[in-house]
């Protein structure tokens, strides 16, 4: 599990390598196109001890919920630069709207009317017969700052293995999360300055806090991205 330690260790791999003392001149910028395809976990929530009402919906006391997302695929974009021959920073951004497909309560959830009861699991039409349906859907702008080491495999091809730090505004969420990743994937010039590239990454944003008060676990998500870059 990612900790906080280990974006201290992050970033002190980033500002500590030599490659920063590259100049500008040096510099070569890039820029990609991207295509994400996100497979989230199931996110389990904390117990709430009290009754809470959000949404029109109202909780029971010592109710606590787990939510499953539908996979979604999301357009991005990074750009970035070499710090050295084999080094690169890049700045990604991606907006994932991630869909609730089943909830599993312990506990009630009730609009005055209509009660979906304890131990069970629903879809997301009976959620929509207590409150709005997307009440616990999940866009989440996804922020990232990513170091990349590219291996010279050969002139055509460069695979790469790296790691992000960044930022996750969820839709829901009270604040603003810190997100983790872990990357490794591949390069293929179609040119000299063009390639296709492919990327598997690891990501874990810490556990956020919705309008009821649940306190959610880390969310961890796999995610594989298709992109079309330049190289400037």
């Amino acid at each position: 599990m990612f900790t906080k330690k280990i974006l201290v260790v992050a970033l002190l791999t980033l500002t500590a390598n030599s490659s920063f003392a590259a100049s500008l001149a040096d510099m070569k910028p890039y820029i990609e196109a991207q295509i994400n395809y996100h497979n989230p976990d199931d996110v389990s929530s904390n117990t709430l001890s009290g009754a809470s009402t959000h949404n029109g919906i109202t909780t029971s006391a010592s109710i606590r919920i787990e939510n499953e997302y539908d996979n979604e695929t999301a357009a991005g974009v990074e750009f970035g630069f070499s710090v050295s021959d084999n080094s690169r920073i890049g700045f990604a951004y991606t907006r994932p709207d991630f869909e609730l497909d089943k909830i599993t309560l312990t506990g009630t959830l009730t609009d005055g009317t209509t009660t979906l009861t304890d131990a069970g699991t629903f879809s997301r039409d009976q959620l929509a017969t207590v409150g709005p349906a997307d009440t616990f859907d999940n866009e989440v702008r996804l922020l990232s700052m990513n170091y990349y080491y590219d291996f010279d495999l050969s002139s055509e091809i460069k695979p790469f293995l790296g790691f992000g730090v960044g930022i996750a505004n969820i839709e829901n969420a009270k604040d603003n999360e810190l997100a983790l990743s872990l990357h490794g994937g591949a390069k293929y010039y179609l040119a000299d300055k063009v390639y296709l590239g492919g990327k598997a990454s690891y990501s874990q944003i810490q556990g956020p806090t919705d309008g009821f008060g649940f306190k959610y676990e880390d969310i961890d998500f796999w995610t594989a991205t298709l992109a079309l870059g330049y190289e400037f």
